[in-house]
């Protein structure tokens, strides 16, 4: 851990703020998330979802992801042996 020499500010807190969330045994499409996925400004989100441990891509195809807010549509459906880990950036 790194000790910082004063209290983050506001901006630094809002940076530092990245989720973990794993979900398993879904047979479905989607996923929704605790919160809503934080954007660049070319409208990219900040999310890492890994499907089995192999980093997925997001775009429209079979092995890609859609993100809309907290709504995660995956481009093949689940099967119950998936395991689906979701690192985010969020905003308050």
């Amino acid at each position: 851990m790194i000790f910082l020499p004063a209290q983050p500010t506001p901006l630094e807190r809002t940076l530092a703020q990245v989720y973990r969330e794993e979900f398993t045994g879904l047979t479905t499409v989607a996923l929704t998330l605790t919160n809503p996925v934080a954007q660049t400004l070319d409208g990219k989100s900040l999310l890492l979802l890994f499907k089995n441990g192999t980093l997925l891509s997001e775009g429209a195809g079979a092995s890609q992801y859609t993100v809309t807010g907290t709504a995660v549509t995956l481009g093949t459906a689940a099967i119950a042996g998936d395991n689906f880990i979701a690192y985010y950036h969020y905003r308050t």
